[in-house]
């Protein structure tokens, strides 16, 4: 197993890693990036609830008065 579990900041354990990120930006280490790739898959999933049956009626009663002031 490495010595290090992040070859950047040198660090040893992940809290060491998020201390060291907290100080430091990677402006001055892209030279010891690599690029990579990689799948990313999404699922979106649709949810409605009653309140927004509530919400409809009630702009659509608002509107309803605004259009007879006009």
């Amino acid at each position: 197993m490495r010595k290090h579990k992040s070859s950047l900041s040198q660090e040893e354990s992940y809290k060491g890693i998020g201390a060291f990120w907290d100080t430091h930006d990677l402006s001055g280490f892209w030279s010891g990036t690599e690029e990579v790739s990689f799948d990313v898959e999404i699922k979106s999933k649709t949810i409605y609830y009653a309140e927004v049956k509530k919400i409809l009626i009630t702009n659509q009663e608002a509107n309803r008065g605004n259009s007879s002031k006009n």
